[in-house]
């Protein structure tokens, strides 16, 4: 028996996360049932694909659904909107123009009401075919008061670029 087990389901618009301890100690569990919650998290899962994109470049070029609104000599406000969703990252260029980090305002992540800021950077970039694509991603995210709440990181392996 695994110590923590967790589920992370859709269907259709229906959505439902939970975890236990042992199997029998409930250590979360929210269906989303709430309206409000539920876009939040549709919010943020739109957010969540579009923070990938460094491993797509062609995603992040402005369409109907992709809008960039300069900040400063270093930055820019990534808008994104789908069918009655919106979003944005604040992304921040390194030196040489790559993309250095991706940040969102805060929001509620998940059926435990607490919002949080994400924070991912996109680390060693290299060539790729025609592309230069971050060799590492490390996402952070933050509660209100600052403390970090969990992070993830992982390493781009393998870059196949398919041709349709």
């Amino acid at each position: 028996m695994p110590l923590i087990e967790s589920r992370d389901a859709f269907f259709g618009d229906a959505h439902d996360m939970r975890a236990r301890l042992l199997g029998l100690l409930r250590l979360m569990h929210t269906d989303y049932d709430d309206s409000t919650d539920r876009a939040a998290l549709h919010s943020y899962l739109l957010l969540r694909s579009d923070g990938q994109a460094p491993l797509m470049p062609w995603a992040l070029l402005p369409n109907p659904h992709v809008a960039w609104r300069g900040r400063d000599d270093s930055s820019a406000w990534l808008e994104i909107t789908r069918e009655g969703l919106a979003g944005r990252y604040l992304v921040t260029f390194g030196a040489d123009g790559s993309i250095a980090q991706m940040a969102t305002g805060r929001l509620l992540l998940e059926g435990s009401h607490v919002w949080q800021r994400e924070v991912g950077l996109k680390l060693d970039d290299a060539q790729h075919s025609r592309f230069r694509l971050p060799q590492r991603m490390a996402y952070r995210w933050y509660l209100k008061d600052g403390a970090l709440s969990s992070h993830d990181d992982f390493h781009l392996t393998r870059f196949a670029l398919e041709r349709w």
